[in-house]
């Protein structure tokens, strides 16, 4: 599920999935402290690898550039194969 204020990171994600040649789906979930978007399928893998360290960058990346759009308490969550 998205919806405008998710809208752009989803775009994002699956532009950044395309540029790395993976095929992934990016799930929305929309909690109380804010989106969760998780990267599924088996190619997803590749951004936990190294101790997760893609991962932690493209959480910083897209905290940094899509974070202020939400108020209060409320944060971005990027996750894969969760």
């Amino acid at each position: 599920m998205t919806d405008n204020q998710t809208t752009p990171i989803v775009d994002f994600l699956n532009r950044f999935a395309a540029a790395l040649q993976i095929e992934s789906d990016v799930d929305v979930d929309m909690t109380s402290d804010g989106p969760r978007l998780n990267y599924s399928g088996e190619q997803a893998e590749i951004l936990v690898r190294h101790r997760g360290e893609p991962l932690k960058a493209l959480q910083h990346v897209v905290d940094m550039s899509f974070g202020r759009n939400f108020t209060g308490e409320q944060r971005i969550f990027v996750d894969a194969l969760a």
